[in-house]
């Protein structure tokens, strides 16, 4: 009798912990499945913004500074129940040497980038906002853009943020003459 509790306790332990097992799996599935998604949406609308022109960044109200997106793209929103991406789009202008906190002139002639990953001088990241290390000539020719997705997962709050330069003499110009 004591050997088949024994048993029994075991056997229920070795249960909860295949459970727990399985519901960590799905859990971890869910997250990657909607990582994934986010960064699909984060590139849709980097790509917008890429084809878009110079008086069309620059207009107010030409591109909607918030959107959603739903997990499922192929689903109708009315039969969606699943999660939604909410969105900014944020447009700011870069200032030039001498006008924030930047080290001084940067990029140009005789001055290549300098900087780590993800410092914004020639590595890729978040670049810098203040633009000290833009040569004087660019600095009211570039836009740094910046989306920024969020949404719940798990009772979790989760968000994934994007940012670019956008110049005045771009790819855009390419595209569309």
């Amino acid at each position: 009798m004591i050997e088949a509790l024994i048993a029994m306790a075991v056997c229920g332990l070795m249960f909860v912990g295949l459970y727990g097992g399985i519901s960590s799996s799905f859990s971890n599935i869910r997250l990657s499945r909607e990582n994934l998604r986010g960064t699909q949406v984060l590139l849709e609308k980097m790509e917008v913004i890429r084809l878009l022109t110079w008086d069309q960044i620059n207009s107010n109200g030409f591109l909607a500074t918030t959107f959603s997106a739903p997990l499922f793209p192929s689903l109708s929103s009315s039969t969606n129940s699943a999660a939604f991406f909410y969105g900014d789009i944020d447009i700011q202008p870069v200032a030039g040497p001498g006008t924030g906190p930047g080290p001084g002139p940067g990029p140009g002639p005789g001055n290549p980038p300098k900087g780590k990953p993800g410092s914004g001088g020639g590595g890729s990241g978040t670049p810098p906002i203040d633009g000290g290390e833009l040569n004087v000539n660019y600095s009211g020719d570039l836009r740094i853009v910046t989306v920024t997705i969020r949404w719940k997962t798990g009772g979790r709050q989760q968000s994934r943020q994007l940012s670019t330069y956008v110049s005045r003499f771009g790819i855009q110009n390419y595209v569309y003459n």
